[in-house]
């Protein structure tokens, strides 16, 4: 099977105003923006789950981050290492 690189949009666009703001640390509780910014594109239709670009590993990266949760310090690396994911994307569409 082919993996299919690059998303079906701009990283922006996927998250409209709030792209910038998924860069940054949740200030209270947990929320995985990417994850479910992923699992909405499923739904509508938007991607596949053969879709393998910088959302994808930001939401992976949430989910591993959300079953360690109990782990506060590996959750906060997993999270912090989801933000930079996102972050590099916003760094190189805006080239």
């Amino acid at each position: 099977m082919a993996v299919r690189e690059g998303a079906p949009g701009r990283i922006d666009s996927l998250f409209g105003e709030g792209a910038r703001e998924m860069a940054q640390p949740a200030v209270s509780g947990h929320s995985y923006p990417a994850l479910e910014a992923w699992q909405r594109e499923l739904r509508e239709g938007k991607r596949t789950r053969a879709t393998y670009d910088a959302l994808w590993r930001a939401a992976c990266t949430e989910a591993n981050a959300r079953e360690f949760e109990s782990i506060p310090g590996l959750h906060q690396r997993l999270m912090s290492d989801a933000r930079k994911i996102i972050k590099q994307a916003l760094r190189e569409q805006n080239r």
